[in-house]
């Protein structure tokens, strides 16, 4: 009997670590680092740094979110099971970001007007920092089939890349450092 409790205490401790990854890990000075560029016409127009922070943690309604600043702008986000949620301030509500495919070969909800749509089958990003299997995240208006926004998130990395814009023009977020606690 005492080597069954022996096992289970070393037994249960592990099977919780094959629980889903979040997406973007959320803690407090976690910092990601993109090469930012700009395509206009096929030419790159300008190039320029971009920095995404974990500021603080807050609790909301009883739950812990944390503040997200993508260059300025607060976003206030948690994980559940692996999936990123996003707090509106102003109306009060949470609403579902970056969703999991779940066990259909893709999956698709709407984020305020536009149609997310996020494949099962993982996609491979390339960066300096290496190679990452990525989910990838199509956001698309359902009036408007010029503009697009494509993300693509490695499970306990982060976003990795972004390509955003319309025919002519382009703008491409692509990971060049990290520092997660």
């Amino acid at each position: 009997m005492k080597y069954l409790a022996i096992l289970l205490f070393i037994l249960i401790p592990n099977l919780s670590t094959n629980a889903q990854k979040e997406l973007i890990p959320l803690k407090v000075n976690n910092k990601w680092t993109y090469l930012q560029t700009e395509w206009h016409n096929g030419k790159i127009v300008k190039k320029d740094t971009s920095y995404s922070i974990i500021k603080r943690s807050k609790s909301i309604n009883g739950k812990t979110w944390y503040v997200s600043n993508e260059d300025g702008e607060n976003y206030i986000v948690r994980d559940v099971n692996g999936e990123q949620f996003e707090f509106d301030e102003e109306d009060h509500k949470e609403f579902l970001v970056f969703g999991l495919p779940k066990n259909e070969k893709q999956r698709s909800y709407m984020v305020y007007q536009e149609q997310v749509t996020v494949l099962k089958k993982q996609v491979k990003i390339k960066t300096k920092l290496g190679t990452f299997k990525c989910y990838k995240y199509e956001f698309r208006a359902p009036d408007d089939s010029n503009h697009f926004i494509d993300t693509y998130i490695c499970p306990g990395v982060g976003i990795v890349k972004v390509e955003m814009g319309s025919d002519n023009e382009k703008t491409v977020l692509l990971l060049i450092n990290l520092k997660l606690y």
